[in-house]
């Protein structure tokens, strides 16, 4: 018998070998490469709307003093939001001569009247309530910014710019200013004085602010005057509108509290004090969202 030669032997042994290790490699279950996670985009979301509006009627069952509960969902419970009222004669057709503003205690906001006088039944308001946004802040008064009668504002969107529309709303944490607000532009910077210039602005006073480029102006001109009130001028129109008001000095003063009315067609401006003749170009900022 004859056998392999040794040489034979090894190569028939490595021909083998690369045969296993091609089945092998045939057998053997590809490796699978899980495919990237992707991010699902967010859903795309309506901007919410930070202006709501509402009204407020004094009576006796919201009445506490010199206080008036304002009950609103907007309101409730929420001691960051903030609130302009802008009394609305066709609410009530009650007269309040004394200055107001709003503090928020137990979980509401109330409005009330500066000089403690009891707050009175049937006093109509418009009700502007504001989320939480750049354009809206709390200004503090200080020995630092406020000088007698006047409290000058910090806000990038006030400071250095003339043409800025803004509405004041005054409110309490400790400290009363028992005069009526208005707004003044400086030369270079936004403040808020007293109507009467006589009372201080002490430091401790606190204001709402609202910054909006759809705020307008209008002035109490000639043949626009009736007593103690004036029509708009541009006319804004619609018994249902929710119309609020700041004054606006640039050289005439109003020592009076203000509010609207729609007397025929068209809103107007009036004087809580109805002996008070509307003065002849005061000025004012008129907000109607």
């Amino acid at each position: 018998m004859k056998y392999p030669s040794s040489l034979c032997i090894v190569a028939l042994t490595a021909l083998l070998l690369n045969c296993k290790s091609d089945l092998e490699d045939k057998t053997v279950a590809p490796t699978t490469t899980t495919p990237p996670t992707t991010t699902t985009p967010p859903t795309p979301t309506t901007p919410v709307n930070p202006f709501t509006t509402t009204t407020h009627v004094t009576a006796a069952a919201n009445i506490s003093g010199n206080t008036s509960r304002i009950d609103d969902s907007g309101l409730n419970g929420k001691a960051d939001a903030f609130a302009f009222l802008t009394p609305n004669w066709q609410l009530g057709s009650v007269y309040n001569t004394s200055a107001t503003g709003i503090y928020y205690t137990s979980g509401a906001w109330r409005v009330f009247n500066q000089d403690l006088k009891t707050f009175p039944s049937g006093m109509g308001y418009n009700v502007l309530v504001v989320q939480p946004h750049d354009n809206v802040f709390k200004h503090v008064a200080s020995s630092g910014n406020t000088s007698v009668h006047v409290t000058t504002l910090d806000h990038p969107k006030l400071n250095g710019n003339p043409n800025a529309r803004l509405l004041v709303q005054q409110r309490w944490n400790g400290t009363y200013n028992d005069s009526p607000v208005g707004v003044w532009y400086n030369g270079s910077r936004w403040t808020i004085f007293n109507q009467k210039t006589a009372v201080p602005i002490k430091a401790g006073s606190e204001f709402n602010v609202l910054v909006n480029d759809n705020i307008t102006t209008t002035q109490a001109v000639s043949g626009k005057i009736t007593g103690n009130n004036f029509l708009i001028d541009p006319a804004i129109t619609g018994n249902t509108k929710r119309v609020f008001v700041t004054q606006y000095w640039t050289a005439v003063y109003n020592t009076q509290e203000v509010g609207v009315w729609y007397p025929s067609s068209s809103w107007s401006i009036y004087n809580q004090n109805n002996s008070i003749t509307m003065p002849t170009n005061a000025r004012f900022f008129v907000f109607a969202p």
